[in-house]
């Protein structure tokens, strides 16, 4: 059969008059481009009630200055990790493991065993929280008990009071961190002003020119001279002219700050002294090589229940010792 062209064409719904505009036509009204008013895009986690979500944002409230975005936004760590735009909702457990389906705690959730994600800032503290973990899990430390220890005869429920419950263990290895931390580095780095100034004395002091005259001394006795600190010997059979009026309660951290601010309180005036005779005997006692064993016996013969001074730390023992001794110092 022969095609006509002008009489197929006309008939053809190819013809022109089916390309005339109509106002239903989805091109027409350009539903293809994006609305303004865009809703809200339904998900299958669930969402807090007290969230504010748009088509941007799971909580478009900021906190701390951020707001909770349904893409994950393109910085350069999450575009070199490939999560950069992924909804936050439909990541995996394994694309937040260093590697992958291999991280061994993926193998052991998928035997059921509990799990839990502890989220990090810096590759610094996952190093340290992982290898933190893998040691305490080597020597099968039990952290349970040494948190109870530490608390003494009668510790917090570790279910209910959970940070409570461990806070005496937190808190001394927080306090050897933060006794092995350096000097703030606007401490140790001197201004140019004050090195051109230190600079100068140094040449007028080598030429022999006084920077400012010198001051006559007062005729006067020798200055007291600090008295030195004590050796660990010293502090170790040293004898109480009177016994402390109170002790700690218990062998907990918290308990030991109360009493040794309770017991520097009845020298009135000596606040400093009080302070720095506690920290030397600390820092002598450290630095030697005393057992905890024998801190703990003096403890007790100073009046501190045995129950308790078994328990209490190496500082707490050389603190309660320190704070007993400064009367006789």
């Amino acid at each position: 059969m022969s095609w006509t062209r002008e009489q197929d064409w006309a008939k053809s719904s190819w013809a022109s008059s089916s390309w005339e505009k109509k106002g239903s036509s989805g091109w027409n009204n350009r539903d293809w481009q994006k609305s303004p008013q865009q809703s809200v895009p339904s998900t299958n986690v669930a969402i807090p009630s007290s969230f504010t979500s748009d088509w941007e944002c799971y909580d478009k409230n900021a906190i701390s200055g951020k707001k909770f975005f349904r893409n994950i936004q393109s910085t350069p760590w999450s575009t070199k990790a490939g999560l950069a735009g992924k909804d936050v909702a439909d990541l995996r457990v394994s694309d937040l493991t260093r590697k992958g389906l291999d991280d061994f705690s993926l193998r052991c959730l998928s035997n059921g065993e509990f799990q839990s994600l502890v989220f990090v800032r810096s590759i610094s503290e996952a190093v340290f929280v992982t290898n933190l973990l893998r040691h305490i899990r080597q020597d099968r430390i039990d952290l349970d008990a040494v948190a109870a220890n530490m608390h003494g005869p009668a510790p917090p429920d570790k279910h209910r009071e959970s940070a409570r419950f461990m806070q005496p263990l937190l808190g001394e290895i927080v306090s050897t961190i933060k006794a092995n931390s350096p000097p703030p580095a606007d401490s140790s780095q001197q201004s140019p002003e004050s090195e051109q100034l230190a600079r100068a004395k140094r040449k007028l002091k080598e030429a022999g020119i006084a920077l400012t005259p010198e001051k006559k001394q007062a005729k006067t006795g020798p200055k007291p001279t600090a008295s030195p600190s004590p050796s660990a010997e010293q502090i170790l059979n040293a004898e109480l002219p009177n016994p402390p009026n109170s002790v700690p309660s218990s062998s907990s951290p918290d308990v030991v700050e109360k009493w040794l601010k309770k017991h520097q309180s009845q020298f009135r005036g000596q606040a400093a002294a009080f302070k720095k005779h506690v920290a030397d005997v600390c820092s002598v006692l450290k630095d030697s090589a005393t057992d905890r064993q024998s801190l703990a016996d003096l403890a007790i013969k100073y009046g501190l229940k045995k129950s308790h001074a078994s328990k209490m730390s190496f500082t707490n023992l050389s603190s309660f010792i320190g704070a007993c001794q400064f009367e006789s110092a």
